[in-house]
C-alpha cells in the first residue's frame, strides 16, 4: 500500500467513504470508568475478540482481516449455527467477505449492543435469522454509493471536510493522488458490493437512506417492518424498538443516532 494511504488524511477519508467504521478515535478517545456501559460500547471498535462454544460464535470488536482469518480458523470443521456480534464496522471489502462467510454457513446473526456502519450493511443482512436483543441498535451511514462520493470533487470535499487538521499536513499534491487512489478502490468495492446484495437479496439503499432522502447527518435505525422493504427479512427485536435506548452509545457519537421512519413505499435510490 502506498505511503500516502497511511496518513491522515487517507485514513479520515477511509473513515467516510471505504472503510465504513466506528473508529477507534471517535469511540475510544472518551475516558469511561471500567466496567460501565460505555465501556462495553467502546469495545465494539476495538481488536476483535472471538469466543467459539457448542456451535455458537461470539465475536466482539472491529471487522478486520486478522478477526476473520481467526474466525475462520476456530470455526475450521465444527458445526456452526449462529454469531452474535457487537462491532462498529470495518474496512468495507474485508466488511463484506465477513457477509458472505456468515452467508456461505447460513448462520443466525444476533445483535447484542450494536451492529453499526459495516456491520450494518453486510454482516446483519447476510444472516438467516437476524435477532435484535433488548437494547441494541443496527444502525447504517452510507456505503461506497452514497452520491456525494461518486465523483473527484465530491471525493475531494468530504475529505477535507473530514479532517481539516490533517489537510494541513499533506499537499495539494498528495491530496490529488490520495483522491484518485480512493476513486479506483471505490470502483473496485463497488462492483463487489454490487454482487453481494444481488446474491443475498438485499436492496443496497438501506445503507444510505436515511442520508439522502431523511436528512440524517450520522447513523440511523429503522423499524423491523421498514426493514423488509429492503428485503432484510427474518428479522426478531423487542416491540419497542424503535425507541431503544441510546442514551449511552450517544454519549460517544459525534452525532446522535437518529431512528427513521419511512414515510411511503418508495424506496428505490434515485
Amino acid at each position: 500500500m502506498p505511503r500516502l494511504l497511511h496518513c491522515r488524511v487517507a485514513l479520515s477519508l477511509a473513515v467516510l467513504a471505504a472503510s465504513c467504521i466506528i473508529t477507534s478515535s471517535v469511540i475510544q478517545s472518551y475516558p469511561v470508568a471500567s466496567g460501565t456501559d460505555s465501556e462495553r460500547l467502546r469495545a465494539i471498535a476495538g481488536h476483535p475478540l472471538i469466543n467459539v462454544e457448542n456451535g455458537s460464535v461470539k465475536y466482539t470488536g472491529a471487522l478486520t482481516p486478522e478477526g476473520l482469518s481467526q474466525l475462520k480458523a476456530l470455526t475450521s470443521g465444527r458445526a456452526i449455527s449462529d454469531l452474535t456480534i457487537a462491532s462498529g464496522g470495518g474496512e468495507v471489502s474485508i466488511s463484506i467477505d465477513f457477509g458472505n462467510w456468515v452467508y456461505d454457513h447460513q448462520l443466525s446473526v444476533i445483535v447484542e449492543r450494536a451492529c453499526m456502519s459495516s456491520c450494518a450493511n453486510y454482516i446483519f443482512p447476510a444472516g438467516k435469522r437476524k435477532v435484535i436483543l433488548p437494547g441494541a441498535v443496527v444502525a447504517w451511514h452510507g456505503s461506497p454509493l452514497q452520491r456525494n462520493l461518486q465523483s473527484e470533487s465530491g471525493m475531494r470535499k468530504q475529505l477535507r471536510a473530514a479532517d481539516r487538521e490533517a489537510q494541513k499536513r499533506v499537499t495539494r499534491e498528495e491530496l490529488e493522488k490520495a483522491v484518485k487512489e480512493m476513486m479506483v478502490f471505490m470502483a473496485d468495492v463497488k462492483e463487489k458490493q454490487k454482487a453481494f446484495y444481488e446474491r443475498i437479496g438485499v436492496n443496497e439503499y438501506v445503507t444510505r437512506i436515511g442520508n439522502e432522502k431523511y436528512g440524517a447527518r450520522g447513523f440511523y435505525f429503522m423499524s423491523v417492518e421498514d426493514m423488509e422493504k429492503f428485503g432484510i427479512k427474518n428479522v426478531t427485536a423487542p416491540n419497542d424498538y424503535p425507541k431503544v435506548d441510546l442514551t449511552e452509545l450517544n454519549k460517544l457519537m459525534p452525532l446522535p443516532v437518529r431512528y427513521i421512519k419511512l414515510r411511503n413505499a418508495g424506496i428505490t435510490s434515485r
